[in-house]
């Protein structure tokens, strides 16, 4: 890879910037090199998840208006307990098939595809047999989770097969189907939502959900021929041992993510009831485009840490391209915390237009999520995934904590407010465990940004009319005149992408 940079004369600062076009559409010289299936590939996961934002913003709408808040809020809580269920009754299977089969031969193949999916199907009988015995239990006072223990895990028993086939076949090198199957998903998701919510209300959604995942799991099994690694006769100890070996250790990450992002709900359900869980999760499908766009430059990033971690200037490296993806997260997060009101309007029913409110804290919860995800970028150059672990104990403790006090003082936006504080902390220490690597980061800069930011969300709470929108626009132009360096950047970039054509 080194060899093509070079041969291009483009300096590092630009590089990212040609990194980050490969990850979307790719640029034409790459598409005739050894990096062709790379750059297509990487296309086809981004058009697959760019498909399945704009799905979401297309149905929901719908969503809201076929359920109330608290219709939503229920499905939002059992898609979050099946989150965390798949992960423990499956070993994180999923996981481990993506790594194993890759250098294995046709009979490893089908030992580990036909093992795994064994055991973990092993998982999901005993957590039906949980649930049924749940179900005996008339006293329990485990709330929604008692109520809807089939739903959830149904519904994990879904997400599971549909990522351990997409998984399979990314591993046996089908990135077509791999790419294509999200897109399938999100097709799916569409079509039976019209045919369930209408009629079975919260129940259709788990319902559609679920069955759109085994839709494009089948469609995975069948048109990547994975079917054909699949036999009894293939069921071997040793093979399902391997798979145990890799998923196992990562049961408690797992865990550890869901109290980061995921032990709100709960807690939510607990102190404000089903319909704040429902305004929240529509206030939380909005950040997710900066999950789309972040995707695309976790993929370039990906690329370029691997190959500049441990040059001598690679610091300086880190610190300006970490600059740049920070600053077009918060323009972006800035623009549409303005438009907060009018967008939700427009996508949600009317009693979800409290979610405005909730939408800049949750972006900057999200950018705080990202700036977290780069850094981890830098464990998998150093090889060093332990601390992974170890930061997300730290972000779920603060989770956890700051969740439980802040609710009680501030309601469902305090809950936002421990988000960002969790991803906060996790931001900070991951970057303690990479200092060596980059500490010129300009901390005064990115403190400034924040109090920037947090300045912006304040105005926008406190007064109304043009007084709000004066107020907010001052800020954003205050921190475009920090950013001149970073908005150069992106015009040489852009320019390097013209001149190239």
């Amino acid at each position: 890879m080194d060899r093509y940079w070079k041969s291009t004369g483009v300096s590092k600062s630009k590089r990212f910037g040609e990194a980050f076009v490969v990850s979307s559409f790719v640029l034409s010289e790459i598409m005739n090199s050894k990096y062709k299936n790379l750059g297509i590939n990487t296309a086809l996961v981004f058009v697959g998840k760019l498909g399945s934002g704009l799905i979401t913003f297309l149905m929901l709408p719908l969503y809201t208006r076929w359920l109330g808040p608290d219709q939503f809020g229920l499905a939002d809580l059992v898609n979050t307990y099946s989150n965390i269920i798949l992960s423990v009754a499956t070993c994180c299977m999923a996981d481990a098939i993506f790594i194993f089969p890759k250098t294995a031969d046709y009979d490893g193949k089908c030992k580990y595809f036909s093992s795994g999916l064994a055991v973990s199907l092993i998982g999901i009988i005993v957590a039906f047999a949980l649930a049924f015995f749940l179900k005996l239990n008339p006293f329990s006072s485990l709330g929604t989770f008692h109520s809807n223990s089939f739903q959830t895990v149904l519904l994990s028993s879904c997400l599971f097969l549909q990522n351990y086939t997409q998984q399979f076949t990314r591993s046996i090198d089908k990135m077509k189907v791999y790419s294509m199957s999200g897109i399938v998903l999100s097709a799916a998701i569409a079509v039976y939502a019209f045919l369930f919510i209408p009629f079975w209300g919260a129940d259709g959604y788990i319902y559609s959900i679920a069955l759109a995942n085994v839709t494009a799991a089948g469609y995975s099994f069948i048109v990547s021929g994975s079917y054909k690694f699949l036999s009894i006769n293939y069921l071997d100890k040793s093979f399902a041992g391997d798979l145990l070996k890799y998923g196992v250790p990562l049961i408690p990450n797992s865990i550890m993510w869901w109290l980061v992002d995921g032990i709100n709900r709960p807690i939510m359900e607990a102190e404000l009831g089903l319909s704040a869980i429902g305004i929240y999760a529509v206030a939380s499908k909005f950040p997710s485009v900066l999950n789309v766009i972040s995707g695309a430059i976790g993929n370039a990033w990906g690329i370029s840490v691997s190959e500049e971690y441990g040059k001598d200037d690679f610091n300086h490296y880190f610190n300006q391209i970490f600059k740049l993806v920070f600053f077009l997260l918060m323009i972006f997060s800035l623009l549409m915390s303005i438009l907060a009101k009018p967008i939700i309007s427009i996508f949600a029913a009317p009693e979800y237009i409290e979610a405005f409110k909730l939408l800049p804290i949750l972006l900057l919860s999200v950018i705080l999520a990202n700036a977290s995800g780069m850094v981890g970028g830098i464990f998998m150059a150093m090889k060093q995934s332990k601390y992974f672990f170890y930061s997300s104990i730290y972000g779920a403790t603060i989770s956890v904590i700051a969740t439980l006090i802040l609710i009680r003082l501030y309601g469902v936006y305090g809950v936002a407010w421990a988000s960002v504080l969790s991803f906060f902390v996790m931001t900070i220490v991951r970057l303690s465990y990479v200092w060596k690597s980059v500490n010129n980061l300009s901390v005064r800069y990115y403190s400034t940004s924040l109090v920037v930011y947090i300045s912006f969300v304040f105005a926008l709470f406190h007064f109304e009319g043009i007084i709000k929108y004066v107020i907010s626009s001052m800020l954003m132009v205050a921190y475009i005149s920090l950013n001149f360096k970073p908005i150069k950047t992106i015009g040489l970039l852009i320019n390097l992408k013209i001149s190239k054509k």
